[in-house]
This record gives structure tokens, sequence and C-alpha cells, in this order.
């Protein structure tokens, strides 16, 4: 009952009030998508940062509502079952065709049938201009792709200063490495289905049967793993001891390579690519690199944290007005038909008298108000700190009056705050004298209708 009346009451406020797409997902999350001004992006920054894990899905998932809410219930971002329904049907008619059917590859067909056409096809000579060009563009597109895996392989950027010896040695470890690594991804590939199964922190839900083949499989993988590894190891150390005075390529034991991941450093193939290149074969200026970049995404996350500080501060004074306004508009005696809001008149409120509308408009703005009252309160406490850390981009723009500055919204925003905390403080005061305790949801009793801007 109390979930039917709230989402009563929020498709009465968003209708009523006739909200824009920008304001609806403003009110979902203020600091995404509340007002943004002079948020400077640099060339290649982008504008939204989308980050999805799994695991917190699988959670969400698991520990979702089971009920089965009404269609009127979903969200607009959602699919109506009633428009699934459609697709199921049409999803199960196909199955019921395609029912008892077998593989047509062993019936009806003849081996070596279209060879004979193929060969002379392929041996043709072009007939006319536009198939030479076509057959000339496939030949170059082949020829670079050639090229850029021969440059890639044998260029003299990887064999420069090395002798046919060290040549053949260090191109035999290269592919020694990749043949570990294939092997290692197939390791992986092979463990998959063991921790999907263990993931929600229960036991395996594998059978006895299928984790018994599982196993030995795992066990033959690993086995062929251990011996490309010592075929590897082996290169390794011969190239060491022939070329010393060379870049080495990174050793491993084998129970140190089943505990790394992907991201580790003895996967870097930046000795074979860019042998003589320091970020390619120096630990430390490859640490260094990394340290600068960890340095600039901690400068563009302090500036995205500026940016939502400064949205949801503007959204939220920006909605505070916007209700209070419309309240005392309510509020006011004797309002002329014509100057109705949109909400007075919402199709909910047909059966109510004019008073009665005018009444229940009110309760539906005060609780929103409220509601954005209370959020103000609680971001008073440490809003102002974290928005004094924060750098500004252009101190310039925020010298003009009407240019939406932070500094502008905080003023206004700790103003309201601070009359709300006050206006609460004398409400708490005269409830306590009467033996009564007012907490932040009971807050609507208080008249919200003279908020200062």
């Amino acid at each position: 009952m109390y979930r039917s009346i709230m989402l009563c009451m929020k498709k009465i406020y968003n209708e009523g009030l006739t909200l824009s797409n920008a304001q609806l997902l403003a009110d979902r999350c203020g600091r995404c998508f509340g007002p943004a001004i002079n948020e400077e992006h640099l060339p290649q920054e982008p504008h939204v940062i989308v980050a999805l894990d799994g695991n917190f899905q699988h959670r969400h998932y698991t520990q979702s509502s089971k009920d089965n809410p009404t269609e009127d219930e979903y969200p607009e971002i959602f699919i109506k079952p009633s428009d699934m329904k459609k697709h199921e049907i049409l999803q199960h008619s196909t199955e019921a065709q395609a029912k008892n059917i077998k593989c047509q590859l062993n019936f009806q067909f003849k081996k070596g049938k279209l060879t004979f056409q193929w060969i002379e096809l392929r041996d043709r000579d072009a007939h006319d201009v536009d198939e030479a060009i076509s057959r000339l563009n496939e030949h170059s597109k082949i020829k670079q792709k050639i090229e850029k895996q021969r440059s890639k392989i044998g260029s003299e950027a990887i064999l420069n200063n090395l002798n046919a010896q060290e040549q053949d040695q260090i191109l035999k470890i290269w592919y020694a490495k990749q043949e570990v690594r294939n092997q290692f991804v197939a390791i992986c590939e092979q463990k998959r289905p063991l921790e999907v199964s263990r993931r929600d922190g229960k036991n395996s839900s594998i059978g006895y049967n299928d984790k018994t083949h599982l196993l030995k499989s795992l066990r033959d993988q690993a086995a062929k793993l251990k011996t490309k590894l010592e075929i590897y190891q082996k290169l390794v150390v011969s190239y060491s001891t022939t070329s010393p005075h060379q870049s080495q390529p990174p050793s491993i034991s084998y129970l140190d390579l089943l505990k790394i991941d992907f991201d580790h450093s003895f996967w870097n193939d930046g000795l074979f690519t860019n042998g003589r290149e320091p970020w390619a074969v120096d630990a430390n200026t490859q640490h260094g690199m990394r340290q600068v970049a960890y340095y600039d995404r901690a400068n563009e996350e302090i500036r995205r944290l500026g940016w939502e500080v400064r949205r949801v501060m503007r959204w939220s004074i920006d909605l505070h007005n916007t209700l209070s306004t419309h309240l005392c508009r309510l509020q006011a005696q004797g309002p002329p038909e014509e100057d109705h809001l949109p909400l007075v008149d919402h199709p909910a409120f047909k059966s109510l008298s004019s008073a009665g509308k005018i009444k229940a408009s009110c309760i539906i703005l005060n609780e929103r108000l409220v509601r954005i009252f209370n959020l103000q309160a609680d971001w008073n406490k440490c809003l102002d700190k974290r928005n004094i850390r924060i750098p500004l981009q252009n101190p310039n723009r925020f010298s003009q009056p009407k240019s939406g500055c932070s500094f502008m919204c905080f003023s206004r925003f700790s103003k309201q705050s601070r009359f709300w905390e006050t206006l609460w403080s004398e409400e708490c005061n005269k409830n306590s004298k009467n033996g009564t305790k007012l907490n932040k949801l009971e807050y609507k009793e208080v008249d919200l209708a003279f908020a200062p801007e």
C-alpha cells in the first residue's frame, strides 16, 4: 500500500510539474545530470565514465526483489512485460518449427562437387577493368598485411645490433613465449566453470562426473604448460649465456606463473617489439610512467568531483526555489483560476473540490520540499570543505555575477541551509517543551512557504 501511494505521488509530481527529461534525470542523480556550467573538458577526455562490475550485477540480481509489479509500476527505462510476451511467442514458435531437424550437412551432398569450379574461377584471368582493379586492391591489402607482420617480427628496431645467431635466438624465445601465453589462456578458460560456480560463496554446483573430467583436463593442460615453460626457460638461459650484453627476456618459475594474472609484467612484449626503448626494458621507467598515469587520473577524478559537487548544488538550489515558489503561489489567498499549475488540474484530483485540489497539490510539493531540505541540511556539513579543496578551472569566469559559479551557488546554498537549520532548532525546542519529539520525516508539519532564495 505504501509503495503504491509513493508511486502515485511520484507520477502526479512528474506529470503535474511537466518536468523535462533533463529534470527527471537530475532528480535521479543530481551530480551526474545537474546543471553543467563552465566545465572545460580536455580534448581526449570522455564526458561520461561508465564502469560496470560483473560481481556487483550478479549480487544485485540475486538479492533483488522477487515480487511481481504491475506494468504501471515499471519505470520508463524498462521494457513492459506485455511487449516481451510477443517476442517470447515468436521465439517459441521458431523453436517448435526447428524441432527434430537433424544436421542437413550429413545428407544430400557430394564431396568435391565444387572443387573444379573453384580452381577454374581462381585461375581465370580478369575479363574487365573493374575485376582487375578489385584483384589488384585485394593483392595490395594482403601485401600490406604481410609487411606489417614482417615489420613486427623481424624489423630493424627489434634485431638491431644482433648477429644472425642472436636474431634466431630472440625470435625463438618470442615464439616460445607466445606458446606459453596461449597455454596459460587455455588453462584459465578451463578453470572458468569452477570460478563461476563458486562466485556466490557456496560450494561448487558442478556434478561429480563433470568435475572429474574437468580436473583431468586441467591436469593435462597444466602438464603442457609446464613443458612449454621449460622450453622457454632453456631458450632464455641459452640467450643470456651467449649474449649477456643484450637486454634479457623475463624469466619466471612454474609456481609463480600459476599465481600471476593477465596484467602481470611478464606478459609484456616490449623487449621484442621495442627492444631499445627505456619504457620497454627499464623497470624504473615503467614504474615512473605508471605513477604519472596515476597522478593524471587522480587529477581528472578531482576535477570531476568538483563538477559533481557544483552540479548537485545547482540542482538542489534550483529545485528548492522552484518548489518554494509553487508552494507560496498555491498558499496565496484567492489565486486566479487561470494561474493554476498543471499539478492542480491533474486527472487524479478530478474527484476533489477546488480547495481539495490545492490542498493535495500543497501536500505533494511540501513532501518534495522537505526531502530536498533534508538533503541540503546533510550536505551543508561537508560540501563546503570539499568545495574549497577542489581547484577552479578558470577563476576569471567566476568573477562575473551571472556565470552560475559554484561560489554563488554555495553562498545561496549555505544561506538556505542555515535558515532551515535555525527553523528546525526552533521547532525541536518548541516540541521538546511539550514533551514531543520531532524527526526529519515529521518536519512536513512546519510551514515551508517562506524559504529564502
